[in-house]
C-alpha cells in the first residue's frame, strides 16, 4: 500500500480528488486528509506518508508553507502541487522547494494516472533499496534468490479481493524463516504486486534449496495456489534486480491453473516457451471455432492439453474475440478480456474453470438467466451482501451464489448503485462499525472488527479512517466526550 495525504480546503474538491487517486491507481491509499497547512504539517509530524497532495490557496497557512516545512525538515515524502490558478510563479515557487509535479485543478484523469504510475515505480525502487540497503554494502558477498507468487494474477482489478494468505505474505514469510535461518541471512523484498516477494539468503549451498521446498509445501498446505521460482545462478547486488524482472516474467508464463509449483529457472524458462509454442500451433485452430451448440466441447479439447493461466488467457481471448466477429455479443472486448481474467485467476480447478466459461458464452451469445433483468439482480446481490455482510469472503462467493463471473456481477451491480460489490459491503461494514462503536463503548475494537466481516483491528482502522478521517478509538472518544 502507499499511503497518502490530500491536503485541500474546499471540503467537495477534497473527497472528489480522494476518490480520483484510489480509482486511478489502487496501490495508493488516501490514509488522512488536512484541510489547512497548519493540519497538514501537524499530520506530517505524526504519521509517515509516502506522497503528498497540496494545494497553494488555504486559510491558516497557505501550501507554500507547508512545502517549505518538508524541505526544512527533509521529509522523504513526494509531493504534488495543486492549484486552480495557472500561473508561473506558484509552479517555479513548488519547484524549487522540491516538488515531484504541478497539477492544475480540477484534475484530469490522464494526467492523474500519469503521475501515479511515475511515482508507484519510484516507491517501490526506494523500498526495494531500503531493503537492500545491507546487501548493497556486501560488493564481495553472493546471494541466493526466489521469486514467490501467493495465488495468480494475470490482471488484477482495484477491487480484487486479496485472501488472508495474501493480505499476510510478510507475516507468514517471516514466521516460517525465523525456524530455519535468522534474519541477517535473508531479506524479504516488496515488488509492485502485492502477493508477490523476492527472497535473498545469503549464499548458503544446498541449504537454501531445502528451506525453499520447506517452505513451498508449508504455503502448499494453507493457500489454493502458491509459486515459486528459484535463480538459477548466484546473484551479487548487482544482479538481483534484473533477475526479479526475469523472474517475474517466467512467473507469469508458468503459472499452473490447478496445481502449485516450485521450479528453476530453467524449468520456468521451458515451461513458459512451451506455452508459447502451443499458442502458436493451436491459433488457426482455435480461429477456425463457431458459435454452436458444440462450441464448449471445442474449446476444452483445444485446453485441455494446457496447464499454464497464461497460454489459456490468450487462447480464450483469442477466441472469444473470434466469435463477437460471428455474432453480435452483448459485450464490448474490454469487457470481455475483464471476464476472462476474472475466470481464469478465480477458478483453481478445470471443472470450475469450463462452468464458469460455459455460463460466459450462454450470456454473452444468448438469453439471459434473469431475462435481461439486470435491475433484479443488482437488487439480488445487495440483498444478498446486506443480509450476509459478516461472512462474506469476496467476488468469489458472489460468483457462486449468482452463476456469473465477478466482471459481469461488478458491470450490473455498478450500473444501479455505482460502485461494486466489494465497494458497497465494506461501505456497509463501515457503516456497522461505526455503530457498534457509539453503541458497545465497552467492546474491544478487535471484537467489533470481526463482529463486522473484518478479518483484523488494523485493516478495520485503516479503512475506517480512509472513510471517517479518523480512527476507530478517536471516533468512540468523540462519542464519549459527547455524553458527558
Amino acid at each position: 500500500m502507499i499511503s497518502v495525504l490530500v491536503v485541500e480546503d474546499e471540503i467537495p474538491i477534497l473527497r472528489s480528488i480522494c476518490r480520483q487517486v484510489e480509482s486511478a491507481n489502487s496501490s495508493f491509499h488516501v490514509t488522512r486528509t488536512a484541510v489547512n497547512g497548519k493540519e497538514a504539517i501537524e499530520a506530517l509530524q505524526e504519521e509517515k506518508f509516502d506522497l503528498m497532495f497540496v494545494d497553494m490557496q488555504m486559510p491558516v497557512l497557505d501550501g507554500m508553507a507547508v512545502l517549505k516545512f518538508v524541505k526544512e525538515k527533509q521529509l522523504s515524502v513526494y509531493t504534488i502541487v495543486l492549484s486552480g490558478y495557472q500561473e508561473f510563479q506558484y509552479a517555479r515557487e513548488a519547484l524549487q522547494c522540491g516538488v515531484l509535479d504541478y497539477l492544475l485543478k480540477p484534475l484530469k484523469k490522464n494526467e492523474l494516472t500519469r503521475v501515479l504510475q511515475k511515482v508507484e515505480r519510484m516507491i517501490w525502487i526506494d523500498r526495494s533499496k531500503e531493503e537492500t540497503a545491507y546487501i548493497n554494502n556486501s560488493d564481495d558477498r553472493e546471494f541466493e534468490a526466489a521469486l514467490l507468487t501467493v495465488g495468480p494474477y494475470i490482471m488484477l482489478r482495484e477491487d480484487y479481493a486479496f485472501t488472508e494468505g495474501q493480505n499476510r505474505i510478510d507475516e507468514q514469510l517471516n514466521s516460517f524463516l525465523d525456524k530455519y535461518i535468522s534474519d541477517e541471512l535473508r531479506w524479504i523484498i516488496p515488488t509492485k504486486y502485492e502477493n508477490e516477494r523476492i527472497i535473498v539468503f545469503r549464499k548458503l549451498g544446498g541449504r537454501t534449496k531445502n528451506i525453499v521446498e520447506k517452505l513451498f509445501r508449508d504455503y502448499q498446505s494453507q493457500c489454493n495456489l502458491v509459486t515459486i521460482i528459484m535463480a538459477g545462478q548466484e546473484q551479487t547486488h548487482k544482479t538481483i534486480f534484473e533477475t526479479n524482472k526475469r523472474l517475474h516474467q517466467y512467473m507469469i508464463g508458468a503459472m499452473g491453473v490447478e496445481e502449485s509449483r516450485l521450479m528453476d529457472e530453467e524449468e520456468a524458462k521451458s515451461v513458459m516457451e512451451n506455452g508459447v509454442h502451443y499458442l502458436k500451433t493451436v491459433r488457426k485452430e482455435v480461429l477456425k471455432v463457431r458459435v454452436s451448440e458444440h462450441v464448449m466441447e471445442l474449446i476444452m479439447k483445444i485446453l485441455n492439453p494446457v496447464a499454464e493461466r497464461k497460454v489459456i488467457f490468450e487462447i480464450l481471448k483469442l477466441a472469444f474475440f473470434r466469435f463477437s466477429e460471428e455474432i453480435n455479443s452483448n459485450y464490448t472486448y474490454n469487457q470481455m478480456e475483464d471476464e476472462i481474467a476474472d475466470i481464469i485467476q478465480s477458478s483453481y480447478n478445470r471443472e470450475e474453470l469450463y462452468d464458469k466459461l460455459e455460463k460466459m458464452i450462454i450470456r454473452m451469445f444468448c438469453v439471459e438467466d434473469y431475462s435481461g433483468n439486470k435491475q433484479k439482480l443488482a437488487l439480488d446481490i445487495k440483498e444478498y451482501l446486506d443480509h450476509n455482510y459478516k461472512s462474506v469472503t469476496g467476488n468469489k462467493e458472489l460468483a457462486d451464489i449468482f452463476g456469473y463471473v465477478p466482471a459481469y456481477l461488478r458491470d450490473v451491480f455498478r450500473s444501479k448503485y455505482e460502485k461494486s460489490p466489494m465497494e458497497y459491503l465494506q461501505e456497509l461494514r463501515l457503516e456497522c462499525a461505526r455503530k457498534m462503536l457509539a453503541q458497545e463503548l465497552k467492546l474491544p475494537v478487535k471484537e467489533i472488527a470481526r463482529a463486522v466481516g473484518f478479518n483484523d483491528a488494523l485493516y478495520l482502522s485503516k479503512v475506517f479512517r480512509r472513510k471517517f478521517g479518523i480512527t476507530p478509538s478517536e471516533y468512540r472518544n468523540q462519542v464519549k466526550n459527547n455524553e458527558t
